[in-house]
């Protein structure tokens, strides 16, 4: 296991389509999602563990990922933004993410090896 700088993949902005997506958090617009917060792997490095846990009030939902789920994800979906009046698409509000984390993620070996781990705050 390699740990890495997690502000290399990830600019931090709130996104909360993206939220939604990965673990069902501040989903208002019923999104598919991945899968509900798993809370950190047992296996955690005892540096992610302290940041995961430095302001133990405003971190909230923590959870991990596959690489291989975030690929498998179907994001194309189009969904009715009751704020905005308007029908938006994932592919669009996530486009960031998709175009530019998940391949540098990519570089980091298998799918099926390559472990996000996140959290909310």
């Amino acid at each position: 296991m390699k740990p890495s700088d997690p502000y290399e993949f990830y600019s931090g902005d709130r996104n909360y389509d993206l939220f939604s997506i990965l673990s069902n958090t501040r989903n208002d617009h019923n999104l598919k999602f991945i899968s509900l917060p798993r809370g950190l792997p047992v296996d955690i490095s005892p540096e992610l563990s302290e940041v995961a846990f430095e302001d133990k009030d405003d971190f909230y939902d923590h959870s991990w990922l596959l690489l291989k789920e975030l690929i498998n994800f179907k994001w194309d979906e189009n969904y009715y933004c009751d704020q905005f009046m308007e029908y938006r698409n994932i592919m669009d509000t996530c486009s960031g993410f998709i175009n530019e984390t998940i391949p540098k993620l990519l570089k980091l070996g298998s799918a099926e090896d390559v472990r996000v781990i996140f959290w909310f705050g």
